[in-house]
Order: C-alpha cells, then structure tokens, then sequence
C-alpha cells in the first residue's frame, strides 16, 4: 500500500470484519484512522481495544437520521 501519511481514513463499521481489516492496513500504512460506534459503550470498546488503531472514536449511528443531520 502507498505511504498514507498526512492522509485521514474515516472507516464506517471500523470495529469489526472488513472495516476493522480495512483499518489496521491504513494505519499500517501511515493514515489517522477514524471512526464511530453506535453507541457510548460500543465506541468505547473500541478505543479500549484498539487503541493502536484508531486516532479518534466517536458515537453516531448511521441509521438514526437526527443524528446525521448533525
């Protein structure tokens, strides 16, 4: 993969499968990884567990339409 310094990764469904896959290789190759969980205790599992991952975990929930027209 190419050098993704400087570059920003915003993964949906980052903690999981293929977007937690997807996310280690961008770290890998030099990106700031972000991404959401659903939840208050789901985003904070995922920085409890993959800190060394993910630069910033916030909460919203894709299918809750008040909080995407944030």
């Amino acid at each position: 993969m190419a050098d993704l310094s400087g570059k920003i990764a915003l993964i949906t469904g980052g903690g999981n499968g293929i977007g937690l896959a997807a996310s280690k290789a961008l770290r890998a190759a030099g990106a700031t990884v972000v991404t959401a969980g659903r939840n208050d205790k789901r985003a904070q599992d995922f920085r409890d567990q993959y800190s060394d991952v993910f630069d910033k975990v916030y909460t919203a929930d894709a299918g809750s339409i008040p909080e995407t027209n944030a």
